[in-house]
């Protein structure tokens, strides 16, 4: 059923075909799968490796000129132990062993077709949610070692929710994957240059600054614990979304950046585009402002529950709640420009707790304004 579904698909036109097991799979426990492949009924990992190897196999033989993309991830997540090389068809995507740690542990094995790395650089899920997440100085030497390990293809596990606040990291990523030898500060001092043009100084001040804001965060997620783990450090971070990002976005640093983008946008007879990309801006941003005023209120009420925090925390939910029903008054998130997807069109719910997994947060964002100013949190 695997073999013919593969070959249907690239009959259809696709050069390259995932194949791998779905995320929380499990294995089967009958007689014949738990002698399957000579290994040990508990090692699912193993007959899984073997298994998708028989499959490419069989492939190979009817479309030669096709790739199969398998899937290093989860069960799969350390290389196999029985066999070192590949049939001439395969591609390995690796999905946790990102990074320069995946050259390191796949040193030694035979993969004709390369490698395809996911990266984990932005995303609904990781604990800044739809707040900045990543850096230039960070994508700048992943983008490089990617080049420099030979990675063929990049499957992006988020990217492109924030086009204006992250406009320069996604424009230094860019380039520099096309030329490693590009320097990041020239890169993003052109990007500012180009984009906001009479703006650009105090612009410049405020990508400047979250940089430097989210630098500390982003370190925890540029590789690897210790050259043993596979799994990225993205979840190290102490404590939850809550935590990483009022510490990350203190008040004094909200009003600094608040200060250059208006400054920024009181320029007169700004070009049209330079209006429209920091109107972009500016909702990004104000949706970090709309989300950090209730968090550091909660915050200090649990410090001194006082009746005048109590009410503060309550009116901010209530205008928060206003900015997602000006910003959601479709189904998905209003656009400025033609192409550009806010948040990725993610929906409402998801936006409201700030993502999932990692990113999500409950308390204060889910509580009833109305409940909070009777004192029952």
């Amino acid at each position: 059923l695997l073999v013919e579904l593969l070959v249907k698909l690239m009959d259809e036109g696709a050069e390259y075909v995932q194949l791998g097991q779905n995320d929380g799979s499990d294995r089967c426990h009958c007689p014949e799968c738990n002698a399957f492949g000579g290994v040990p009924a508990e090692d699912w990992g193993e007959k899984l490796w073997i298994f998708h190897r028989r499959i490419a196999e069989r492939v190979y033989k009817l479309r030669p000129t096709k790739t199969v993309l398998i899937i290093n991830y989860g069960q799969t997540a350390r290389p196999p132990k029985t066999f070192r090389d590949f049939p001439p068809n395969v591609a390995i995507e690796c999905a946790v062993s990102c990074n320069s740690v995946a050259h390191e542990v796949w040193k030694g094995y035979t993969v004709p077709k390369g490698f395809v790395y996911y990266t984990y650089h932005w995303g609904n899920y990781e604990q800044p949610g739809y707040t900045v997440q990543s850096c230039v100085p960070q994508l700048a030497r992943e983008a490089r070692k990617y080049v420099k390990n030979g990675v063929r293809m990049l499957y992006r596990c988020g990217y492109g929710e924030k086009p204006g606040t992250e406009g320069p990291e996604y424009y230094v990523f860019n380039k520099i994957l096309q030329d490693p030898s590009l320097d990041e500060d020239a890169l993003f001092e052109e990007y500012v240059t180009a984009c906001y043009g009479p703006a650009a100084d105090e612009m410049r001040k405020f990508h400047q600054l979250l940089e430097k804001r989210i630098l500390p965060y982003s370190k925890t997620r540029e590789g690897f614990s210790k050259p043993g783990d596979l799994y990225p450090t993205v979840s190290s971070t102490p404590g939850g979304a809550r935590e990483v990002l009022t510490m990350i976005y203190p008040p004094e640093v909200l009003q600094e950046l608040d200060g250059h983008l208006r400054k920024a946008e009181d320029l007169p007879d700004l070009p049209w585009k330079v209006t429209m990309r920091l109107k972009e801006v500016r909702l990004e941003f104000d949706y970090t402002l709309k989300l950090m005023k209730p968090l550091h209120l909660y915050q200090a009420y649990r410090m001194e529950p006082l009746p005048q925090l109590r009410e503060a925390l309550a009116d901010a939910l209530v205008d928060r709640n206003r900015f997602l029903d000006v910003l959601y008054a479709g189904e998905r998130p209003i656009t400025l420009w033609q192409g550009l997807k806010l948040f990725y069109w993610d929906k409402r719910e998801m936006v409201q707790e700030n993502g999932r997994l990692r990113a999500r947060i409950v308390e204060p964002l889910a509580l009833d304004p109305e409940k909070v100013r009777k004192g029952e949190l």
